[in-house]
Formats: C-alpha cells, sequence, structure tokens
C-alpha cells in the first residue's frame, strides 16, 4: 500500500529454445553447488570456443559473436490445475563499471554486484559462467577503427578497464503464482485505470517478468501503454489497485497517499464470534515483529475495525476495516495481535487450511505442461535439472512446493478527496457468501 514510483516495462517476445539432451544425476543443496560441479564436467556448453593464451574473447561463426539483444527474450503463459506457469527465458543485463571496478578482475567484480555472499563458491560459478560465454565486453573505443560491439568473454581473469560494460545472460525461472487474472473495472478515466487485483499474483515478481500484476495488464489486457502503480497491494491479498496512465497522475495520487489524506476500506475475514469482545479503538503502543523478524508497526495508528456479519458454519467473522496508514501488513500485523489473525493467514497466525494451496509441478499438472516447458529447458541450468526432475516423476509430490492462493483479505474502495475520485470494486466470492451484505 506504500507509494511508489516503480514500474514495469513489457518486453517484446521471441523464443529461445535448446533441446534438453541429458538427464540428471541426482540433485544437489545448492544452485551453486550444481554451478561448481557442471565448472568442472566442462563448462556451461552454448557455442565452441578456444582460448589461447591469455585471449579474452570467444569466436562464435564468421567473427566475434555478440550477444543477444536484451529485447529478445522468451517465455510462455500456462495453466494448469489452478497454477499459472512461465517457460524459461534468457535476460541480458547490461552493468556499465564504475570506476571503483577499475583493475578488478571480472570474476570478483561480477560476484560483488549479484551475489549475496562473496564466497569462494560464488567466484567459481561467475568464473564459470564467463568462461561458458554468459557474459559479453563492450570496451571503450581508443580509436576510430576500433570495433564497439558486445563481445563474449572466456578469461574470468580479465581486469576491467575504464569505461567497460558488461552484459550478463541470465536464464530466468519465474515463480509460480495463481492462475487469476486481473480484470479492468474503469478504462474511460484519461488518468487512472482501476483493476481488480486477483490474490496470490505479485506486483512485481523478482525477475519483473511475466508474472506479475503490471505485465499481466499492459500485454494480456491489450492496455496499449505503459502503466504505473500508486500504491501496493500483498501478493496474497486481492482487490482495488489504481493504476495511473502517466507520470503526473502518479504523483499527484502518490501525494494524497502520502499526506494521509485517502480513505481506503477493506474487508477481512477471521476467527471471532459475536459475543468476543474486542476493544480495537484501544490499541496499545508496542512493536509488532514479522515473521522474518522485520519491525512493522510502532506508532499508535491503528485501523478502524467495523463488525459486519458472523458465519455460523465456519465460525469466521466478517470485518471493514479502515487503514489510516500504508505500512506493509499493517491489517494482517494489528490483528495478530490482537489474538484475531486472518483466518487463513497462516503467516500471521492463521489456520493452515489445504484448499488455500496448490503443488507447483505436481503429477497432474506434469501431463499438461511436459510437453511445452521440456523444449525451453537447459542442460546446464540447475533449476532446470530440478524440473526436469519434476516432470519426469522423479520428485514425489510431497516434496515439491507450495503456491499460496491468498489469503482473506480484500481491497474495496480508496477515496482520492483531493483528486475528486473515488474507486471501487466489488467484494471477492468469500465474502458473498455472507448473507446481507452491506459494505
Amino acid at each position: 500500500m506504500a507509494p511508489s514510483k516503480c514500474f514495469l516495462r513489457a518486453h517484446g517476445s521471441q523464443h529461445r529454445v535448446n533441446s534438453f539432451d541429458r538427464r540428471p544425476t541426482g540433485l544437489l543443496s545448492s544452485w551453486l553447488s550444481r554451478a561448481l560441479l557442471l565448472s568442472s564436467l566442462g563448462g556451461w556448453g552454448g557455442a565452441a570456443k578456444r582460448r589461447v593464451g591469455q585471449e579474452v574473447f570467444s569466436t562464435r561463426g564468421k567473427e566475434a559473436g555478440v550477444l543477444d539483444n536484451p529485447l529478445d527474450i522468451s517465455g510462455k503463459w500456462l495453466v494448469a490445475d489452478g497454477i499459472r506457469y512461465v517457460t524459461p527465458y534468457y535476460r541480458v543485463d547490461e552493468h556499465r563499471m564504475k570506476p571503483a571496478n577499475e583493475g578488478l578482475k571480472v570474476k570478483h567484480v561480477l560476484c560483488n554486484m549479484l551475489t549475496p555472499n562473496n564466497s569462494n563458491l560464488a567466484v567459481t560459478f561467475w568464473s564459470s559462467k564467463v568462461r561458458g560465454g554468459g557474459v559479453s565486453l563492450r570496451q571503450s573505443k581508443k580509436s576510430i577503427d576500433d570495433p564497439w560491439e558486445f563481445r563474449p568473454l572466456v578469461d574470468p581473469d580479465y581486469c576491467i578497464q575504464r569505461g567497460d560494460t558488461l552484459q550478463v545472460r541470465h536464464h530466468i525461472h519465474e515463480k509460480c503464482v495463481s492462475d487469476g487474472l486481473p480484470v479492468t473495472h474503469l478504462d474511460t478515466d484519461p488518468d487512472y485505470l482501476i483493476v481488480n487485483k486477483p490474490s496470490g499474483v505479485p506486483m512485481v515478481n523478482d525477475n519483473n517478468g511475466k508474472n506479475s500484476v503490471l505485465y499481466m495488464v499492459e500485454n494480456s489486457l491489450k492496455v496499449g501503454k505503459r502503466l504505473y502503480y500508486t500504491h501496493r497491494l500483498d501478493s496474497p491479498v486481492s482487490g482495488i489497485l489504481v493504476l495511473a496512465r502517466n507520470k503526473a497522475a502518479c504523483k499527484a495520487a502518490q501525494r494524497e497517499i502520502a499526506n494521509r489524506r485517502v480513505s481506503k476500506l477493506y474487508i477481512a475475514r477471521f476467527n471471532m464470534t459475536p459475543d468476543q469482545k474486542v476493544l480495537f479503538d484501544q490499541f496499545k503502543t508496542e512493536m509488532v515483529m514479522h515473521p522474518r523478524s522485520r519491525p512493522l508497526l510502532s506508532t499508535p495508528i491503528p485501523p478502524l475495525y467495523i463488525f459486519l456479519r458472523y458465519d455460523q458454519k465456519g465460525n469466521t467473522s466478517l470485518v471493514r476495516c479502515f487503514p489510516k496508514t500504508g505500512r506493509p501488513h499493517q491489517i494482517r500485523a494489528h490483528l495478530r495481535y490482537l489474538g484475531h489473525p486472518i483466518a487463513n493467514d497462516v503467516i500471521y497466525g492463521g489456520r493452515k487450511d489445504k484448499s488455500n494451496y496448490r503443488t507447483a509441478y505436481s503429477s497432474q499438472a506434469c501431463e499438461k505442461i511436459k510437453d511445452v516447458i521440456e523444449k525451453t529447458l537447459e542442460s546446464d541450468c540447475p533449476r532446470c535439472e530440478w524440473i526436469s526432475m519434476a516432470l519426469n516423476g522423479e520428485i514425489p509430490d510431497s516434496d515439491k512446493p507450495k503456491v499460496c492462493i491468498g489469503i482473506w483479505l480484500h481491497a474495496v474502495r480508496y477515496h482520492f478527496p483531493g483528486l475528486n475520485r473515488t474507486f471501487e470494486v466489488p467484494p471477492p466470492e468469500w465474502a458473498t457468501s455472507f448473507p446481507h451484505l452491506q459494505l
């Protein structure tokens, strides 16, 4: 819910397919461990390379090869058993070297920039990556006749020089998400687009890829232009999402949110009977901690809760929530502190409901997606090897990751008094089951 200026660039799509020509012999505990094993078995494969003495570049085809265009990525949506998958694809990132990197070996520079734990194993991984052609270099021109293009490196001990630029090719594996798609509810406003975000789908995932709300809206719904989100919703939360069509509209909405002038309405479902007295207006000032030991709340600005309905069959109650700030997980943390967490929010003390989770790469799903995904796997990628084992039934469903499809928390309405606008989306299915619901 906190305002942000981030946005997602929509990339083009071009398939890059390599056959998976060998079966894995085992699953190692770490992708870095697998990378170390691959380096000892002959590197990362790909085009033929030659190395003479201290040669820096490799040769591909007629002349020094040029790494693929950064916008040439592959990937395809696949939906099976309530989970949305994305086939693996390549992405190329460009890094301009800073003066502080001059004189350092390229393997150490990559390790410092892209690997959180600068260990010997990480250095070995990047050395293997460089030798396999996954890193390309463009040097500054010293004369007008010098070539100014990216050429693949083969020497991980190459020392960075002034004006160097690196391109690193990554094999991207996006996280599996719920199969829901965002639905637009207001596309006539010239400045804003209102979207009903599905639960279980992140705003922007780790790789800014296709399993994110912004990419789905910009591409699947054929909006035709870049959008900017004015606030965020947690991945398991559903509800209203206000997207701006231009930067000026985005800044205006974020200014309203930052100044706490926006009135927000959420609905939540948690375990509480009508005879239980909960003093929502007497929230004690204490530090509420995230399960991963991140402090979330430390000031006495509680949300306001109003009881709506009680479901005797499920022993749950529905309440209206009016958060006053945009702190992360604000409602979820407050309800946990009050002793009434959202009923199916496991992270904050709710009960674990098996119907709220799906198994990624389950046996039934693998039968539907195996033929497509196997065409995009790489023999030199450790995550591809795990996926191959899952597709071929070598990993039991009990050992496969679980995907949360959402929690019972929904954003219903956002009112921007400074913009003279009120945006609202309908309640979800789990809320409409309550009789005579009036928000």
